[in-house]
């Protein structure tokens, strides 16, 4: 049985142990049309945390 969209997730070393993971269903990924390895920006805000699309200039 899959899990709800909205279930609590946990944050997980990798690497070296400075960066931190954190696993996000595919569907959810899927449903903003991002890809493996796309920039994204993360901003801070008053009660959590914004993840948006780079929009990076295309060469």
């Amino acid at each position: 049985m899959a899990r709800p969209i909205n279930s609590k997730r946990k944050l997980t070393r990798v690497g070296a142990g400075k960066s931190l993971a954190l696993i996000v269903p595919a569907e959810f990924i899927r449903s903003f049309g991002w890809r493996e390895r796309q920039y994204l920006l993360l901003t801070k805000v008053p009660g959590g945390v914004m993840i948006r699309d780079a929009k990076t200039k295309k060469r």
